[in-house]
């Protein structure tokens, strides 16, 4: 069979051609500071211009001289303003769309600037492989990447971040594991649906939940046996952001085990985590004297290295009142970086995630879904834990 000859003949499965500049621009995000995944892709090429979703499904395709600023391509019942167009970038407005595209008070057609959606040229990365035999390649191993940190991230400083996945029948299983001085503290999981697809030679990989929670389109740059590079643009960083999977030693016998030892979590909106000042206080109910005496509870007695200063533990609370997405901060009496004993970090990691008595944030008539970001920050004095704020 062609598809599996090709495979055999082909010990890396990836050659990239020659570069070319890439016609194809990928949605970014919309919101400035709600940097949330704007999952669609333009096509300009021969004076038209086609409109993708994130199954890379052409929506429509129109006669176009030029794509400018101050031109509005009327697109699959968008009217998309097109706000800014400089080198690798778009910026446009969906004037129909009230719902995710402000404009000003007096009700004109002026967007608010934070609120546009931007496009970012792809880099033309030319994959000579059918979709298929990429799908295959995918579901034939477990992958892992070490997380890189972004501007959107939740704030780290002391954590390693490895995502594991598992690819089948076209659902992707995301295990997420801490590791603190390379012991591995705490784990997560949420399953989602993938997809992949193709437009001129370019391969994407895109993800998708049974919500309306929009989730990046990426794109996939270079494959081999053992390694798949990608690209993520629905990131603050003007060059996006790169992620490496690599093959895992991990069986799918013990994938499965780690899923089963691993919180289940997801962000109920990808991209936008409000804080926890915003709107009503989302501090914890019971105030900190209870968690104060809560983390003590348990705490490991650690003889050695008796040291002062400050854990900070950063993560979200979900719609369901669930943690999760963590970041691990250490500090001493004067703010600078020190570290804390496994046993300290790992218990106050476990104890926090185990906490279950948090307000419920009703989303804003524009947002359904409502994540907060937070932090506890626990003072240490001869590892026990004295205050807890805020």
């Amino acid at each position: 069979m062609k598809k599996l000859l090709l495979l055999v003949l082909v010990p890396f499965l990836l050659k990239c051609s020659k570069k070319e500049d890439s016609n194809i621009y990928i949605g970014g995000y919309r919101g400035l500071d709600k940097v949330i995944p704007y999952p669609y892709l333009l096509k300009y090429e021969d004076k038209k211009v086609s409109l993708y979703n994130y199954l890379g499904k052409k929506i429509e395709e129109k006669k176009v001289d030029s794509i400018k600023a101050n031109d509005t391509l009327k697109l699959a019942g968008k009217e998309l303003l097109i706000c800014k167009k400089k080198g690798e970038r778009i910026t446009v407005f969906d004037l129909l769309d009230t719902v995710n595209f402000s404009r000003y008070k007096d009700k004109s057609r002026s967007p608010i600037y934070k609120d546009l959606a931007v496009f970012k040229k792809t880099s033309f990365d030319k994959i000579d492989m059918y979709v298929e035999d990429v799908k295959k390649l995918l579901e034939s191993k477990i992958w892992k990447c070490n997380v890189e940190k972004s501007k959107n991230d939740t704030p780290n400083e002391d954590f390693v971040i490895e995502k594991v996945y598992s690819f089948k029948n076209e659902e992707v299983i995301e295990l997420t594991n801490y590791y603190y001085k390379e012991e591995k503290v705490i784990s997560e999981n949420q399953s989602m649906k993938f997809n992949l697809f193709k437009i001129d030679n370019q391969l994407f990989l895109s993800f998708s939940k049974q919500t309306e929670n929009s989730l990046p389109i990426l794109q996939i740059t270079v494959i081999s046996d053992s390694n798949i590079s990608l690209k993520n643009y629905s990131v603050r960083d003007i060059e996006g952001q790169k992620v490496l999977l690599k093959t895992s030693s991990i069986n799918n016998k013990d994938f499965s085990t780690s899923i089963k030892e691993s919180n289940e979590f997801e962000n109920c909106f990808e991209g936008y985590q409000g804080e926890y000042y915003y709107g009503d206080d989302v501090t914890f109910k019971k105030g900190n004297e209870f968690l104060k005496n809560y983390v003590n509870d348990g705490l490991p007695e650690i003889k050695e290295n008796r040291k002062e200063g400050y854990i900070i533990i950063h993560f979200n609370v979900n719609c369901n009142k669930n943690v999760g997405d963590f970041g691990l901060i250490q500090m001493t009496r004067d703010y600078k970086k020190t570290s804390f004993s496994n046993e300290l970090v790992k218990h106050l990691i476990n104890k926090v995630a185990s906490l279950k008595d948090w307000p419920k944030v009703e989303g804003l008539e524009w947002l359904k879904y409502k994540d907060v970001h937070a932090f506890l920050m626990f003072k240490i004095d001869n590892n026990k834990i004295v205050d807890v704020c805020p």
